[in-house]
């Protein structure tokens, strides 16, 4: 089974939550859910709910669509978590190994599978400890040539 993605349903879930601040009541979550797109932020919502839904709002609601995003990748996020424990997920390459994007240093611990990958060629003295976030599917071992 392959890793969860925003649906309707998940974005009804965070539209319920978000319409709950807003001083609207002609501005339904179903309205918000179906013009919601991941990572969106609330101005652009509120111009789309604008232009297709004919809504008046105000800079507080620009506000208050702005929480949007935090609530639909809350509900992602907790559906990924499902989905590991539920299909026992585990990850498949060791720490240390070689990938195409760089060396795995470790697990992701504010996300499910995945990993934290040290791009090639980077230095920690110059740039801290900065990491890749890799999904666990998404990170394939490098060939090496022998």
């Amino acid at each position: 089974m392959s890793r969860p993605t925003l649906n309707q349903a998940m974005k009804l879930e965070a539209a319920n939550k978000t319409a709950q601040n807003l001083n609207h009541d002609d501005v339904t979550p179903e309205q918000i859910a179906k013009h919601y797109d991941l990572h969106m932020d609330g101005f652009e919502l509120a111009k789309v709910l604008e232009r297709d839904c004919d809504h008046d709002l105000t800079f507080d609601d620009v506000e208050v669509l702005e929480q949007m995003s935090g609530y639909a990748s809350d509900v992602l996020r907790n559906a990924e978590k499902q989905w590991v424990i539920d299909n026992d997920i585990q990850p498949p390459l060791a720490i240390g190994t070689k990938t195409t994007q760089g060396t795995i240093t470790g697990i992701y611990q504010y996300g499910a599978a995945k990993y934290l990958v040290k791009p090639y060629g980077q230095s920690d003295e110059v740039c801290g400890t900065k990491r890749l976030v890799i999904n666990f599917e998404n990170a394939f071992a490098r060939e090496v040539a022998t």
